[in-house]
């Protein structure tokens, strides 16, 4: 199961939460670094990548852009690791938390280093949530195998003028639902 929140659009908070195995200890310090991933060690490891883990590259650009907290336990793990990360994907701060096997990806402050990038995403962020959706129903039909919701908070209704709330559940082909 793979859960989504996005709060004002993405721009205040992006949440990505699964019940996977988690990221053991030993990870814990590349995990956001440029250039490195626990689950592939060469060429042919590409082949055998069944998870919708989170890579090096991205999990480092996240840094760059924004404030990342990841939360992650493993099955061996008796409470879960909660770290914070700084601009340069390094470890600022570890603390250990209650949380179910497999991991939380939190970004907020996207974009606030950025003042050209987050003016231009205000702008277009309307846009940059539709086609977000887009390809969160495509990875869901391509999975029908996985669960994976969508739920959004602040976001201003077309053509209205308060904030409105709403949420999608997408499993596979067709199944997609929503409210506003």
């Amino acid at each position: 199961r793979v859960e989504i929140l996005l709060r004002g659009t993405g721009l205040d908070l992006v949440e990505v939460r699964d019940d996977g195995d988690g990221v053991c200890e030993k990870n814990h310090s590349a995990l956001c670094l440029k250039h490195h991933t626990s689950k592939i060690r060469n060429f042919d490891d590409l082949l055998g990548v069944t998870s919708f883990g989170f890579r090096g590259e991205a999990l480092s650009s996240l840094c760059a852009l924004g404030d990342v907290e990841i939360t992650t336990r493993t099955a061996d793990d008796v409470a879960a690791f909660k770290l914070t990360y700084d601009h340069d994907g390094k470890i600022s701060r570890t603390e250990r938390v209650a949380r179910t096997r497999g991991t939380t990806v939190r970004i907020t402050n996207l974009f606030q280093k950025w003042p050209v990038r987050l003016q231009e995403f205000r702008r277009n962020a309307r846009h940059e949530y539709g086609r977000t959706v887009k390809v969160i129903h495509a990875y869901a039909i391509m999975n029908h195998h996985a669960r994976i919701s969508l739920s959004t908070t602040g976001i201003t209704a077309r053509g209205g003028g308060g904030a409105g709330d709403s949420s999608s559940s997408t499993g596979g082909v067709g199944g997609s639902s929503s409210s506003s």
